[in-house]
């Protein structure tokens, strides 16, 4: 998973941790112990919980919202 191997290898960075699904989850705790699958499969089933805005392409891969790397790729 392209995503997953973006965040670093930490499933927690793809989570949308400012949303309220995961306030309402209380996913800061749980994620500790939750299994990959676990969490992959809560982002599959619960797209709001996954951390926006990211694109994959061929050579560009970017997650979350960090202006000045969005700028100096798209502009």
């Amino acid at each position: 998973m392209r995503m997953f191997e973006l965040s670093g290898g930490e499933v927690k960075k793809l989570f949308n941790k400012s949303g309220i699904l995961y306030r309402a989850f209380k996913l800061n705790e749980s994620l500790k112990t939750m299994s990959l699958e676990d969490s992959v499969e809560l982002l599959n089933t619960k797209g709001m919980l996954i951390k926006r805005p990211f694109l994959m392409a061929e050579h560009i891969e970017l997650l979350g919202f960090k202006a000045k790397e969005w700028e100096k790729l798209l502009v």
